[in-house]
């Protein structure tokens, strides 16, 4: 991939031009038709964030499988647990497909909220916070903690090993177009960018 063009001082990257008033419009539209949406896009190679301001704490959802996942595959590099290829299979499948079997499993076995407050600390996720009621779909965040977290985790800042990562990310990008449950999951990078991008489900669970 080409190295981007260098702005101006004082001026936006290239890739990011215009990007702040479409995400400030996308705002207002979606608030007339009732609707209320966080934008939140960061360039990986400059930096630079665009959010049109929105923090607002959510319920995650199946974003929370790639918590579960990153948890079990860091006691896997630090011989803390042992993956039989059952498990393996099992992980393959909730990444790929969004299985909340598997999600449940691993969930239960690792501890439950615990997890999440694992990963929390490790990648500094300040307003990331496990359910109230032990249900790992419950588990909240903000579009800022979601984003520094899939850069933490391409980047290897959050911890876990390039190995272990890319267990996580070769799953997500080779994500199948439905759900074992039948809904369309949304936790994927994209496989066709140089530089991945990632997108967060909007599911029951």
């Amino acid at each position: 991939m080409a190295p981007l063009p260098e702005a101006s001082p004082g001026e936006p990257a290239v890739t990011f031009i215009g990007l702040e008033d479409r995400a400030q419009q996308a705002t207002e539209d979606a608030a007339d038709a009732g609707a209320e949406i966080t934008v939140l896009v960061l360039d990986r190679n400059t930096g630079q964030l665009v959010s049109n301001g929105n923090g607002t704490t959510i319920a995650i959802a199946s974003v929370v499988k790639l918590f579960i996942a990153d948890d079990l595959l860091l006691q896997e590099a630090k011989r803390q647990t042992v993956l039989s290829p059952e498990d393996r299979e099992n992980l393959d499948v909730m990444l790929r497909s969004s299985d909340d079997s598997a999600a449940e499993v691993f969930w239960n076995r690792s501890g439950g909220s615990a997890i999440v407050n694992r990963v929390a600390a490790r990648y500094g996720l300040s307003s990331t916070e496990p359910p109230n009621d032990g249900r790992w779909w419950n588990t909240t965040s903000t579009a800022a903690d979601l984003v520094r977290y899939y850069d933490m985790l391409m980047s290897g800042r959050g911890g876990l090993p390039a190995e272990q990562a890319n267990v996580i990310l070769s799953n997500l990008a080779q994500s199948t177009p439905d759900a074992i449950d039948g809904t369309q999951p949304g936790a994927s990078i994209r496989s066709d960018s140089a530089s991945p991008t990632a997108s967060t489900p909007n599911r029951s669970r």
